[in-house]
């Protein structure tokens, strides 16, 4: 099963710059554009009772003035990720993506 790591690493390469935070504490002060994400779920699938497939969903957050950025599409071109909701905050641009890994 792949881990947060192997997202991160997609993340950095999809955003072109290191502003990706894997569940940053609150005390962290962000840079922006940034890309926060966290674990939500772990999906496993059983056969006789036993554990033999499992998939890790995370919640993806784009945060950038842009309202149109370019790692919009970049993102979305990580397999098994989907654009699920898009609001403003604070004058910038959320955009929260799900995937699976």
């Amino acid at each position: 099963m792949r881990t947060y790591r192997d997202l991160l690493h997609l993340l950095q390469k999809a955003v072109a710059h290191n502003r990706v935070y894997f569940q940053p504490p609150e005390n962290l002060k962000l840079g922006y554009p940034a890309v926060v994400f966290h674990l939500t779920k772990i999906k496993v699938d059983h056969a006789d009772d036993i554990p033999y497939k499992g998939a890790r969903e995370y919640m993806i957050t784009l945060i950038t003035k842009d309202p149109e950025p370019d790692a919009l599409e970049a993102i979305l071109k990580i397999p098994y990720t989907t654009l699920d909701s898009t609001y403003q905050s604070d004058g910038m641009n959320h955009f929260v993506f799900t995937t699976y890994l």
